[in-house]
């Protein structure tokens, strides 16, 4: 069970970390060159190297990064093993993060030109005019 609950959080890993390394450029979306930067600071293939802990290690296949207009879907595997040895657990985890946008809770604030109400408070004030913040989100579709 233990190297199982490694390769998992191993996997979960390397998706923060495209997560980060995505969330650092989201202007640059449809720049074909700086897709392919993620490559430099994530591995793209397993190695001996633990990259989480002293046991976990996570890649993404660069064949394994689909881009669309909205969003981008990763498969990143993570594994646990002894360094140097066989891995002893495996675990695939497919993400999908979207493409920045005006987060939808500010929407209907913008559009209507109201206060944005959150468990029945004004909680922000962005009007139409104003400058609104820009999210992407992350989602786990599937883990193998």
């Amino acid at each position: 069970m233990n190297n199982k609950a490694i390769s998992f959080m191993a996997a979960e890993a390397g998706a923060t970390a495209f997560w980060q390394w995505l969330s650092s450029g989201p202007t640059q979306w449809q720049d074909l060159t700086w897709r392919e930067g993620w490559q430099a600071s994530i591995p793209t293939t397993a190695s001996d190297t633990p990259n989480m802990g002293n046991f976990g290690y996570f890649w993404i296949d660069p064949d394994q990064v689909t881009w669309s207009t909205h969003a981008v879907t990763v498969t990143v595997s993570g594994f646990s093993k002894v360094p140097g040895g066989e891995a002893l657990s495996e675990t695939r985890m497919e993400a999908k993060f979207s493409a920045p946008g005006v987060h939808r809770a500010f929407r209907a604030g913008l559009v209507s030109d109201q206060d944005i109400t959150v468990n029945g408070k004004a909680s922000f004030t962005q009007k139409a005019g104003s400058k609104a913040t820009w999210w992407g989100t992350f989602a786990v579709l599937a883990i193998r």
